[in-house]
């Protein structure tokens, strides 16, 4: 979360000339954001430091990975990422709907291995790459990982259909990663999330021309950013 973020700086002659956020993801993994590079830098090698000082933590602290995302119209960050070793995962777009006052058919559960099985056989799992979007990461779903949502009482299930739901500082909305179910199980998302008092639900999904079209068709629309969202990892 936010408030375990920790900001690298790279210094030239006393002055700070540019940054990075590092938060880790509830794998351990260290997740890399809101880099920066003040204009007289760039293309000086001050990010790529700032990459390999975070990969020397990694290694050092024994976590599983780095990783990233930037838009897919970014191509300064996207040769960054490929030239410092980061593997291209998936591409991800963000959209968002106001929530639906009407049952979901959902109730928590804690039984992860059930709802990854689902997942594993849906297309959202094969079009992310094996990965989804949470508190503001992306990380690949494991039993272990589903298993820690679930104890958050964030795994939500149905007849075939599996949503992870939280909340985060904007108390009015929801956030969720739909594991299965297709077009349903976006419908039952917003469901779900107007059923505990949200006004609105957001959601990264694989930019896939079926799942987007489920998207739209449950009352999605595309958000102001992140609707290209290329994601990469390293593992060390």
């Amino acid at each position: 979360m936010l408030a375990a973020r920790e900001i690298l700086v790279a210094e030239e002659r006393g002055r700070i000339v540019a940054m990075m956020g590092v938060t880790p993801c509830l794998d351990r993994a260290l997740w890399l954001g809101q880099a920066r590079t003040h204009p007289d830098f760039r293309r000086q090698g001050y990010a790529q430091r700032l990459v390999e000082a975070a990969r020397a933590r990694v290694r050092r602290e024994r976590r599983p990975a780095l990783r990233l995302w930037t838009s897919e119209r970014n191509l300064a960050a996207q040769r960054l990422a490929e030239s410092t070793g980061f593997r291209r995962i998936a591409v991800f777009t963000r959209r968002v709907a106001r929530t639906r006052r009407a049952p979901s058919g959902l109730r928590t559960s804690r039984r992860a291995a059930e709802a990854l099985r689902l997942w594993r056989r849906s297309l959202f799992c094969r079009q992310g790459g094996g990965h989804i979007a949470y508190q503001r990461h992306f990380l690949p779903l494991t039993q272990n990982v589903l298993k820690k949502m679930a104890a958050r009482n964030e795994l939500l299930v149905g007849q075939d259909i599996a949503v992870v739901l939280w909340t985060q500082e904007e108390r009015r909305t929801a956030f969720a990663s739909v594991l299965a179910g297709g077009q349903r199980g976006l419908t039952a998302a917003r469901r779900a999330a107007g059923e505990r008092g949200y006004a609105a639900v957001q959601t990264f999904l694989p930019r896939d021309p079926r799942i987007v079209r489920w998207a739209r068709e449950a009352g999605f629309i595309k958000g102001s950013w992140g609707t290209r969202a290329v994601l990469y990892e390293r593992r060390v």
